[in-house]
């Protein structure tokens, strides 16, 4: 029987809808990314932006730049672009200056239960003294429970990842917010990226028997992103596969 392509109850949840690269909160003017709030962690501006993988090799905005890339920071650390492709978001791991990121979430049933999956990966911002070890992890909040993706070690002047997350969610209300905040040391600065945010409700009916396959639900932590790229960007879109 044809399994149904899951919709995506997070809305743009690759960062393709902005108003084009650069960082969250810098005056150039701002960055905003659709359907997505963020919350800068006062008194600080914080520190966190939108870019795709060719943008940040150019250094060809106010981006962050990266260890790794770009003329003088070419180490061979290994970056690389994120799995879904396009934009992806990244954020100073540093507490002083973590941007939270949250969507509200609607339609939900209380008492089922919703996958959640996204790629992260880790690196180092490219400035002078920028330097040392960091580590880095991501924390995600669903209604009143929370997530964390375990912390990963970066070497100084390295990049991990990409890796794949995933956690079921128990929906207590039938609207939830879903936040994101990176989790690191003080200083560094360490950088936390994040890309091809899903949630998808276990419940949901199978697609009818003349139906194109699509991707199987996730089945939780450690579940498998084996499903091509194009094939989640229609997920992203609500659409069949």
């Amino acid at each position: 029987m044809p399994a149904s392509a899951a919709t995506n109850l997070v809305k743009n949840g690759s960062f393709e809808t902005n108003t084009g690269p650069g960082k969250i909160f810098d005056g150039y003017p701002d960055k905003t990314v659709a359907n997505w709030s963020f919350t800068r962690p006062s008194p600080n501006e914080g520190f966190a932006g939108i870019q795709t993988y060719a943008q940040g090799l150019a250094n060809a905005t106010n981006g962050i730049n990266w260890w790794g890339v770009k003329p003088a920071f070419q180490n061979g650390n290994g970056f690389v672009d994120s799995p879904d492709g396009g934009y992806f978001f990244s954020n100073d791991s540093d507490p002083r200056y973590t941007v939270r990121m949250t969507q509200t979430i609607t339609g939900l049933t209380v008492g089922d239960k919703y996958d959640l999956g996204f790629f992260h990966a880790y690196g180092q911002e490219a400035c002078s003294g920028c330097d040392g070890a960091s580590y880095g992890a991501w924390s995600v909040n669903f209604g009143s429970e929370n997530f964390n993706t375990g912390y990963t070690s970066v070497p100084d002047h390295g990049f991990r990842g990409w890796y794949t997350a995933a956690h079921t969610f128990t929906a207590t209300a039938e609207t939830q917010i879903l936040q994101f905040a990176a989790l690191g040391p003080v200083g560094g600065p360490p950088m936390a990226l994040l890309d091809g945010i899903i949630l998808t409700a276990q419940n949901e009916p199978p697609a009818p028997p003349a139906a194109t396959p699509g991707p199987l639900p996730l089945l939780g932590l450690g579940a498998s992103f084996a499903w091509s790229g194009r094939l989640r960007k229609r997920i992203n879109q609500g659409g069949k596969a």
